[in-house]
């Protein structure tokens, strides 16, 4: 019977060879995680927000039964005012008056308000509204 013997002067790769291909292999690796985080990503960032008007009431005067408004748009596009409420209650509708950027525009509105503090929500076509206090004396 012949004895076999074991040749441990032979390898199946040299080293130099094996870490250049472990090399390769974490950079191909790393290459497709970072392209499958970059797309999630990409399809997960928020839509563009449109620019829209935004309003503030400046001052108010109220005489006699007669409530003047102040309206100024402060934002970035045009809008139309469409309605006024005083203590929930619409008591201005169908106004349909333009208001441009930086514009003030005056709204005189009849109404009969108790002395105190009331509510007044001025409301664009576009769904802005701006919410204010006033008291009357």
């Amino acid at each position: 019977m012949r004895k076999m013997r074991k040749n441990m002067t032979t390898r199946a790769l040299s080293p130099i060879i094996s870490v250049v291909l472990l090399i390769s292999i974490v950079l191909s690796a790393s290459s497709v995680l970072y392209y499958l985080v970059m797309v999630r990503t990409a399809s997960m960032a928020p839509e563009p927000v449109e620019a829209k008007a935004e309003l503030s009431i400046d001052d108010y005067r109220y005489s006699g039964g007669v409530l003047t408004l102040y309206v100024r748009n402060i934002g970035l596009n045009a809008d139309t005012i469409d309605v006024v409420y005083i203590d929930g209650r619409a008591v201005m509708q169908n106004i349909n008056q333009d208001i441009s950027p930086g514009e003030v525009v005056t709204l005189t509105i009849s109404v009969s308000l108790t002395s105190g503090s009331h509510r007044v929500r001025v409301a664009t076509v576009k769904g802005v509204v701006v919410d204010d206090y006033i008291v009357v004396s």
